[in-house]
């Protein structure tokens, strides 16, 4: 009996872990011995957690939508890590996700400032303005409720860290308040997470930067890669940030467009240009260059 960690659609991870107790529940005897818990938790984004051995967890997340059975992984070290709920001390320009009031429970929020007594930040959540009290073009009250900039302005302590996606990040990127910094390095996060064992990848960063190789082994509950850098002068194992790593993308690769004309189609890629790919989407057999 071990504890699985299984690929889920990124902000799915709560319910994901009510789908898969609900399955285990009305399979009657078939999982409920074989299954001893399922965790799911918005501070661990992509992942859900199932104890149990590795053909049970596979046939409970066969045929769950968003769920993907392939991507299940053993964890062999810390798993304390993944079970106790992580003290958070946000500082300004991170992100959270809100667990009440139940009105904004799972949305996204920008850390605009904090302090021990009174955590400060803006939520995705944003009604039909209406008839507004406006303060100026930014700012307005709109039943009794503050925005700022087109968003909820709230104070409040109850959130866990999380890595945006893609969809989410755009709804803060021309706000002027948002540091630009802070996007692109959740984009770069984001990214690191799609990261897997055998990909190639190109380090982005410091002093190895432009350096080539293939990721042999992930530790640290992920904050760790493995690499084995080849190149015609030297070959070498190193441990770097998987923020520092960028994935070759090569012909055959099966891949999610997350940016431009083609954001949010599925595809094989089938030609790579120097600025360009070029992906067949799964369902409609188009072309989509991005």
């Amino acid at each position: 009996m071990l504890l699985y960690r299984v690929r889920v659609k990124d902000g799915y991870e709560e319910t994901a872990a009510m789908v898969l107790a609900n399955k285990l529940l009305t399979a009657g005897t078939h999982f409920a011995p074989l299954v001893k818990s399922i965790i799911g938790r918005a501070s661990c984004p992509g992942w859900v957690f199932i104890e149990s051995d590795g053909a049970d967890a596979s046939k409970l997340c066969a045929n769950v939508s968003d769920i993907y059975p392939r991507h299940i992984h053993p964890i062999v070290d810390d798993i304390k890590q993944y079970l106790h709920k992580p003290l958070v001390v946000p500082k300004e320009g991170n992100w959270v996700r809100l667990n009440s009031p139940p009105l904004y429970r799972g949305d996204l929020a920008y850390v605009r400032v904090y302090n021990d007594t009174s955590p400060d930040r803006l939520t995705t959540k944003l009604k039909n303005p209406g008839a507004v009290k406006a303060d100026d073009e930014l700012n307005f009250t709109y039943l009794g409720q503050r925005y700022r900039n087109g968003l909820h302005y709230i104070v409040t302590h109850e959130f866990e860290p999380t890595i945006p996606t893609h969809k989410e990040l755009v709804l803060f990127q021309c706000r002027s308040f948002v540091d630009p910094e802070d996007i692109a390095c959740s984009i770069n996060e984001r990214a690191a997470l799609s990261l897997q064992v055998t990909d190639r990848i190109v380090v982005t960063s410091g002093k190895l930067v432009g350096m080539s190789g293939i990721i042999t082994e992930f530790s640290g509950n992920n904050k760790e890669a493995t690499i084995r850098l080849n190149s015609t002068e030297i070959t070498m194992d190193v441990v770097l940030s998987p923020i520092l790593l960028h994935k070759v993308v090569q012909v055959s690769d099966h891949v999610r467009v997350v940016r431009g004309a083609g954001d949010g189609r599925v595809g094989w890629v089938v030609a790579v240009d120097r600025t360009e790919l070029h992906v067949w989407e799964d369902k409609t057999a188009l072309l989509v260059s991005n």
